[in-house]
């Protein structure tokens, strides 16, 4: 097996539902998937910028999301907007940044809510 073969078993593990993956519809561009996705809301909090010029009231929520691109067929495009099924919530976010490394798409988000 060579190492791109061996990489691409491993975004398999990765992304697995068993593993640490769940199963999640997003919407990206008025399309719908259903897709194996990791949230992370920790490493999004160890990567935050500094305090924004956000009104009274409001705050600045970011995460990483990391997907398979064998899942996902292409890699979403900086600042556009997608939303994810989080425990029942949909939740619209901007695209910060997007990455895509050895199969897998690496998406930085954040959102404005109250």
């Amino acid at each position: 097996m060579d190492f791109k073969a061996q990489i691409a078993s491993d975004m398999k593990v990765f992304h697995n539902c068993g593993e640490m993956a769940t199963m999640t519809d997003i919407w990206y561009q008025g399309k719908q998937y259903y897709i194996p996705i990791i949230i992370d809301h920790t490493a999004a909090d160890e990567r935050q910028k500094g305090s924004g010029d956000n009104a009274e009231g409001l705050y600045r929520a970011s995460c990483l999301v990391y997907i398979s691109q064998y899942d996902l067929g292409f890699v979403p495009r900086k600042d556009r907007e997608i939303e994810i099924d989080e425990a029942g919530a949909v939740n619209m976010y901007r695209i910060t940044k997007a990455d895509c490394e050895d199969g897998e798409i690496i998406l930085e988000l954040e959102l404005i809510d109250e």
